[in-house]
């Protein structure tokens, strides 16, 4: 504001070193910008593009004076992008890329603050550790890519003006099958029927799902041998049947997922002798040792017997 100039004093304003004002004859057809009696600059209904940096010049004696306009602001404007791309829905990894990072971008004043959840799920220094991903502000960044980093990412951007928004992208990672979940050794008896189930998952789809036993592709046969293919707790499952166990059944048997990435494989035994014991639980009265054991056997047990070594011994004895 200048409360005094003399008759031969030019005043002129400029917007991002765009003459717009010049005494007070505007330079722009923007009729938002006026020229009030004291020399000031007005701008009515201020959009976003107003923006920048404002100067008023003073001549002959070319004394300036600038101002930069900066308006608070709402976050807008979010996006995720890998490299130079920008992602709208979905971003294909696979299990061999080594490292990959996003980053979330957002517009506003003040800067806005970005977070990150996924599945649902904030993440923070500990829990992403834990995934096998590291957070730096706006990048997160993935290393060693393995199955478990496929699903929805979140990006929320927030500065204290008006609501949060956010932005997801969901990555699909492919890779070569993964078996989760199946029993290295069944336990069964002559006449009994048995199931053994193999969890996998695979991204692309398996073009082959086979049960093998002695090398040889196992088929269904009516009544006595069925496999299933299905779903089951978020898995893919393929389950081999086998009705009235003979002894020429109990062989070791091989489930055998492929895609055009990969093959994974596992491998069951099927016996009549009890499964392996597994300690459920123990505590300790009265200077004594209780232990309470789970052992799969269809047949009656006749004997079991649990070994120890003590800290001061070096071979295994028998306690019963």
């Amino acid at each position: 504001m200048l409360n005094q100039t003399r008759s031969n004093t030019i005043i002129i304003w400029y917007y991002n070193n765009k003459p717009i004002f010049q005494q007070l004859i505007r330079l722009i057809p923007d009729t938002r910008y006026e020229r009030s009696p004291d020399f000031s600059l007005v701008i009515d209904n201020v959009q976003l593009t107003d923006e920048g940096v404002y100067s008023c010049q003073l001549l002959p004696t070319n004394m300036t004076v600038k101002i930069e306009l900066q308006l608070l602001t709402p976050p807008r404007d979010v996006h995720i992008m890998h490299g130079s791309k920008t992602i709208n829905d979905t971003i294909e990894m696979h299990q061999r890329d080594r490292k990959v990072v996003l980053l979330c971008s957002a517009g506003g004043h003040p800067t806005p603050l970005i977070t990150w959840a996924y599945r649902g799920r904030h993440l923070d220094e500990e829990n992403s550790r834990q995934l096998g991903i590291k957070l730096r502000k706006e990048f997160l960044e993935i290393h060693e890519v393995k199955s478990q980093h496929a699903g929805d990412y979140e990006c929320m951007a927030q500065n204290g003006i008006g609501n949060p928004i956010s932005q997801t992208v969901t990555v699909v990672v492919k890779g070569s099958p993964i078996i989760h979940k199946h029993s290295s050794y069944i336990n069964t008896a002559i006449g009994e029927n048995v199931e053994m189930v193999c969890l996998y998952d695979s991204n692309p789809e398996p073009r082959k799902i086979q049960w093998i036993r002695n090398d040889e592709i196992v088929q269904p046969v009516p009544a006595q041998t069925v496999i299933t293919n299905d779903h089951h707790n978020h898995h893919n499952r393929t389950r081999l049947t086998i009705k009235n166990v003979q002894q020429k059944d109990l062989h070791a048997y091989y489930c055998k997922i492929e895609n055009e990435l990969g093959e994974a494989v596992s491998k069951t035994i099927l016996g009549l002798t009890p499964g392996g014991a597994h300690l459920i639980h123990s505590n300790s009265s009265d200077g004594l040792l209780h232990t309470w054991w789970k052992i799969h056997s269809i047949q009656q047990i006749s004997e079991m017997l649990v070994l120890y070594r003590g800290e001061n011994v070096s071979s295994k004895q028998d306690v019963l």
